[in-house]
């Protein structure tokens, strides 16, 4: 089973970025988070390439947020998630900046160079990340990343039998690796649908594609099912 953008793509670390967001405040009634024992249960299955459910590819998640006053990185009052899949246990960390954004913690295989990926649900305004690194081998292998985090329209999708208003988000990923002159590309988009009177993510989408050795990486959904807040 896939996991949400945080954990998809980013297979080598970042080394250096730049982003422009805007501080504009939003509103008062909009600026939700959400607090340590509340729980969002959400259902998550697989897409094969016509977009349908893969067999067996369905499960149940629960995000039980345990703490909000973490520390990662460079973010302090931290919400630390822990996501529940049966037996197994993950976990998750997410930041409301003082705009109405929310910042989701990206841990890319390297674990000493992780960063913080923004979305725009307070401002609303496109924020754009850059990246360029280079990996040292047998040959010099340079990495282009970028992603733009754009608010695309809002949606209200049915929660507990009630509809819940959404702000609807577009993350474009594009991971491009050059090396003695061959450039081999992968982009991503990924729909992101936020619930401001929650504090926390109602569902994403990820359609299925294919990968850059001429294989198919599965898509996924997750959707917000339940959830009780404290």
């Amino acid at each position: 089973m896939q996991k949400k953008l945080r954990f998809f793509f980013f297979g080598a670390a970042l080394l250096a970025s730049c982003s422009r967001d805007a501080s504009t405040s939003p509103p008062a009634s909009e600026f939700v988070q959400a607090k340590a024992g509340s729980t969002f249960t959400f259902d998550e299955y697989s897409t094969d390439s016509t977009n349908a459910i893969i067999p067996g590819a369905r499960d149940t998640m629960v995000s039980t947020v345990l703490r909000t006053d973490s520390s990662i990185d460079i973010k302090s009052n931290v919400l630390f998630v822990e996501e529940k899949r049966g037996s197994a246990r993950d976990t998750a960390y997410y930041a409301y900046e003082s705009n109405g954004n929310l910042s989701i913690y990206v841990n890319p295989s390297d674990p000493t160079l992780p960063f913080w990926e923004t979305l725009p649900t307070g401002t609303g305004t496109t924020i754009v990340r850059a990246t360029t690194y280079s990996l040292i081998g047998f040959d010099t292998t340079v990495v282009n990343d970028s992603t733009v985090s754009s608010l695309i329209g809002t949606e209200s999708i049915t929660v507990k039998g009630a509809p819940l208003s959404v702000k609807k988000m577009l993350l474009s990923f594009r991971h491009a690796t050059t090396n003695s002159g061959v450039t081999m590309e992968s982009v991503l988009d990924e729909t992101i649908y936020y619930a401001p009177s929650l504090g926390f993510i109602a569902k994403t989408s990820v359609p299925s594609r294919p990968d850059p050795f001429g294989g198919w990486i599965d898509g996924g959904v997750q959707t917000l099912m339940d959830y009780d807040l404290k």
